[in-house]
């Protein structure tokens, strides 16, 4: 290359791609972090424990959602 050869300061890595840890972080939480959300059975059971009509019921968990999506990381 010659004497015009730019070098990287010190510090500087070459651009290496994204990072491989958040595909890591996911794989391990996505099992873990489903597990509340998945409600297929749920809705005649509530509905018995609380005297209600599985409507009732599934507008408790409409509820239930988006609450629990935003207070979770928290």
């Amino acid at each position: 290359m010659g004497p015009f050869r730019r070098r990287r300061p010190a510090g500087i890595r070459a651009n290496r791609g994204p990072p491989v840890w958040p595909l890591g972080l996911f794989v391990v939480l996505l099992p873990t972090a489903t597990d509340a959300s998945v409600i297929a059975g749920v809705p005649p059971l509530i509905a018995t424990g609380l005297g209600v009509s599985v409507a009732a019921s599934g507008r408790l968990i409409r509820v239930f959602a988006p609450v629990d999506a935003l207070g979770r990381p928290v």
